[in-house]
This record gives C-alpha cells, structure tokens and sequence, in this order.
C-alpha cells in the first residue's frame, strides 16, 4: 500500500509569513481510508479522538476512543492503568471524568478528584454520553439516563415522555451545569434540537424544555458556566451555521445562517481557492481564556469573545475531497481542541491536522496525525511531509 503523504502547501518559512496568506490543505489519493472519527475532546492533558465503525451484520454502530501520543506522534488505543478500555470521556461539563469497562460494568473515574469514582453494573455495549457537576454524575443514552448522586445513589430516568419520540437517539452532544442538564441533538437532514432538563437538589426535574431548533455539533462551558451551542448542517448545497450563548435564562444568537459569505483568497504563487456562498460550522471548543473557537468547514478557523467581532485564526476550507479508486469522497471536519498553542482539528476520514501559532492570532497547519497501524503498515504522522509551494 502507498505511504499515505500529507502535503501541506505554504509559501515560505513560518518565520517569513505574514497575516496575509493563506494556506491550503491538499491529500493525495489515498487507497484506503482512515478510521471514521465522530468527535473529539480534550481531557486532562489528553487529546482523544473518538471513531466509529458500521458493522453490517449486526446492524449497528461500534465506537472507539483513542489517545494522541504526542511523543510517537500517531493517536493509539486510549485504555487505564488496569488495561481497561477507555469507552467514554466527558464533553460539556466542567467536571472532567473517563468511563472504562471491564466487560462487567462502567467505572467512572474524575480526573482531577481521585476520591470520586463510581462504579455501576451497567454494560457498554449502547454509545452513551457522560457529564458531571459537583453533586450529580449523568450516563446519557439514547432511550434513558443513568443518575448517580455523590452520596452513591443510582436512578434510572427513562427519556419516554421527557423528550419527543422523534428525538430518540443518543445526543450529539451535552453539558451539565449546576443546575441543568443540556442535550443537543443533529438528525442531519431531518434537522436538530436542544433541550434543557432542571437539576435540584433531588436530581433531575421529570419534564424538559426545548431551547433550540438546530443541528448541532457541539455544546461547551466557559469558566463562568455559561453553555455554548454550536450548530451547522451540510446538505444539497445548502450550509447552515449557528453560535448560542445560553446564560441559563435566555438563548442569545451570535451567529445565523449564511453568516460567513462567498470570498476569493489568492496565494502568493497565484492558485485562487473559492469558498462556498455558505459554510457550516462542525465544530467548536472553549478556550482557558473563555475564547469560543471555531471550525466553519469551508471558511477556517476563527475566535470569538462575547462583545468582540470575529477573528480570524486562519482561513481556507476545511472540507477535503480526495479520489478513492473509482468515486470522489468529501472529508468535513468534525471538531475542534486547544492544547497549549496549538489547535487540532479532527477530519471526518483523514485523521487529525494539527495547527501551529507562526505568528500573533495566526495559524498554519503543521502535520496530519493518523493512527497507529499494524507492523505491516507502518503508516504514521512521521510519514507525513510538508512542502513549499512553487
């Protein structure tokens, strides 16, 4: 099998860019395709990356955690200290905690207070979402809700009520505040939903209340606890984008459809990259410092702080098509993570791109990060090259 090569076209040096140019990502024609990356998170000090395979026999999906190994520099199988594998990692909440299982049930374990694990009999054959606040942990699945409070006790909630029917799948995405559980749903072309659920002092309210009407792609907590929604869809050639600010009484709408409009870039060496009258947005995070950082797929990269305008991180599209052996495959990206001073964006079927700081509030991309791979094929992010363009 060819070596898989990422080619990174840049004009010079980083040390010699200016704010002014732009890059872009091309992927040569690839045999084989990657594994299918659903999400990605930033947990501890870890990058993970979450995949998902279809197995036809059985009808359903399968899904995988992985973490990035940044000495080795390819993402590996994301498993404990007792060997365990790791099957779910919290997203929304501001309290960071890991399930594993050991095919007999889920040990969920917070990642900065040792003291609180819990255990439950419960098998991990159904995906399911995990969210915490100082009183109550949540395991949400597609048809009910696991509720452990931190004295111990279990409760099962069905969703059969909670939530309408149509809804009933696992959420896209969650979060968990003090007082309220969030889930966010993307049915793609059937559309999206947001719905809150109250927590008390004696768990979770037995009715929700629908906030938003979207599909969305990722819900995230600032430092003051503030929900960010982000939402975007794709679908015959229309793109939609949508950014919320949720402060617990009120959704406030920053971005709206057909917000990031038709542009022509030109590159030093003259290749003109033409941007779509619209784009989504797949993906968005919040920084240490409450920035909301986003992917729009054909657009870039770009920061926002409440009061602000956009700032641009980087700009160029984010949706890569590369020739298979006899069909084109598109590639959206599917999520963003900050750690330190670089940004790693996760790509539907080519792994992971990692972005560098060349200079202030911009961005280059620097390497493509794949998966590790048998000893038979070696195929890794050393493999992966950069070039100057002509």
């Amino acid at each position: 099998m060819k070596v898989l090569v990422f080619i990174i076209l840049s004009f010079a040096l980083a040390s010699t860019c200016t704010a002014t140019e732009k890059l872009v990502l091309t992927v040569p024609p690839l045999e084989k395709e990657l594994p299918l990356i659903e999400s990605i998170y930033r947990i501890g000090d870890d990058v993970i990356v979450r995949t998902e395979k279809y197995a036809s026999k059985e009808g359903k999906w399968h899904h995988f955690l992985w973490r990035l190994d940044e000495k080795k520099g390819y993402f590996i199988p994301f498993i404990n200290d007792n060997n365990e594998r790791i099957v779910a990692v919290s997203e929304g909440s501001l309290n960071e905690l890991i399930a594993s299982s050991d095919g007999k049930g889920l040990h969920l374990k917070f990642i900065n207070q040792p003291k609180r694990n819990i255990t439950i009999s419960e098998s991990e054959e159904s995906p399911f979402r995990l969210g915490a606040n100082a009183y109550f942990t949540f395991v949400v699945f597609a048809e009910r809700i696991i509720e452990v409070s931190s004295k111990g006790t279990v409760r099962s909630i069905r969703l059969n009520g909670l939530i309408p029917e149509e809804w009933r799948m696992l959420p896209r995405a969650i979060a968990v505040s003090e007082n309220e559980l969030i889930l966010g749903y993307d049915k793609g072309e059937w559309g999206g939903a947001v719905y809150s659920m109250r927590i008390d002092k004696n768990g979770l309210d037995a009715k929700s209340n629908r906030l938003l009407s979207e599909n969305v792609c990722a819900i995230r907590q600032d430092s003051k606890g503030g929900i960010w929604i982000a939402s975007g869809l794709s679908h015959l050639g229309m793109r939609d984008a949508g950014l919320h600010f949720y402060d617990g009484q009120k959704i406030s709408g920053i971005v709206s459809q057909r917000y990031f409009f038709e542009k022509e870039l030109k590159s030093k060496s003259g290749v003109a990259i033409s941007l779509h009258k619209s784009t989504e947005i797949s993906g968005m995070t919040v920084n240490s410092k409450d920035e909301v950082v986003i992917v729009a797929a054909e657009a870039g990269l770009f920061s926002y702080t409440i009061g602000n305008p956009f700032r641009s991180l980087w700009e160029g599209s984010l949706y890569i098509t590369y020739n298979m052996t006899d069909y084109s495959v598109g590639s959206f990206p599917q999520g963003i993570v900050e750690k330190g001073k670089k940004l790693y964006v996760a790509s539907r079927s080519l792994g992971v791109f990692c972005f560098e700081i060349f200079e202030k509030g911009k961005y280059i991309p620097t390497k493509q990060i794949v998966f590790k791979r048998s000893s038979s094929n070696k195929t890794n992010s050393a493999d992966a090259k950069t070039r100057a363009a002509d």
